[in-house]
């Protein structure tokens, strides 16, 4: 019969934790660069067609 260890499990579930936490901080990171991109592209999208009209 395997003992049941709650420092371990509490270890364990805390390094769980950490990981998921530090992975969400990497995909907001890259939530927000890509909203960045995104608006730039945007922008430079409006310019090319004020570019175009102009034409």
């Amino acid at each position: 019969m395997v003992r049941f260890n709650a420092s371990s499990y509490r270890s364990k579930l805390r390094s769980a934790q950490s990981k998921l936490r530090s992975q969400r901080y990497k995909i907001q990171a890259a939530e927000r660069e890509l909203r960045r991109k995104a608006r730039e592209l945007e922008e430079e999208a409006k310019r090319a067609k004020r570019k175009l009209e102009k034409l």
